[in-house]
């Protein structure tokens, strides 16, 4: 008797770096969520995707999408250095040809939450390369040196930004005052900004610290 061999459906691996904004900092903490694409092509919050966390910052593809095991969850957190030093701080593994989207749920402190839905679209396998498109832009990727394809992409944070707001006002009869300048520094002695003048108010207001 001979037993019919199964077919296996090919699946990738996605790694992200999650990084402050116009800096090689990476950043530890930020909670994401994977979700599946509707008929329409877009974000369906209704079916994340469900993931089992195989070691800090390692998730895999959930075999039973359907599973209600503690262990198999939808919430997958950034660590703190790239993992296996490789060029990412966040692996999902698992991934077969389709359309996701990739949502962060939770930013740092002091960290803007990035809002966007981040598109990723996996193409069918062909040959030893396969087409993929993320956020927009197209990409090939190629079997690596141990036949293996793997696909990764950055993603940033901003950082929160605050403001000061200065008044001057004469210190013989507390009248606001006109045309005051003043330079500001950080604690350190860094300079940050220079020239700045009061206004009518007697105020000078600088936006992002």
């Amino acid at each position: 008797t001979t037993t019919p061999s199964e077919a296996k459906t090919p699946t990738y691996p996605l790694d992200i770096l999650k990084i402050k904004k116009d800096t090689e900092e990476i950043l530890a903490g930020a909670h994401f969520t994977l979700y599946a694409s509707t008929t329409a092509g877009v974000i369906d919050e209704s079916k994340p995707i469900k993931v089992t966390k195989v070691a800090d910052g390692k998730y895999s593809y959930a075999a039973d999408q359907t599973s209600t095991d503690p262990s198999v969850i939808t919430d997958m957190v950034t660590v703190a250095s790239k993992i296996e030093g490789q060029g990412y701080n966040l692996h999902i593994n698992g991934l077969a040809a389709g359309t996701y989207y990739l949502k962060e749920t939770k930013a740092l402190n002091d960290y803007v939450l990035d809002a966007a839905e981040h598109k990723l679209v996996i193409g069918e396998k062909e040959s030893d390369r396969v087409q993929v498109q993320f956020d927009g832009r197209d990409y090939t990727f190629s079997l690596d040196e141990n036949g293996t394809l793997n696909f990764g992409f950055t993603i940033t944070n901003e950082a929160k930004r605050g403001s000061v707001l200065l008044k001057k006002v004469s210190s013989e009869d507390a009248q606001t005052l006109e045309g005051a300048e003043f330079s500001l520094y950080k604690a350190d002695g860094e300079l940050v900004a220079q020239g700045l003048k009061t206004d009518a108010q007697g105020q000078i207001r600088f936006d992002y610290l």
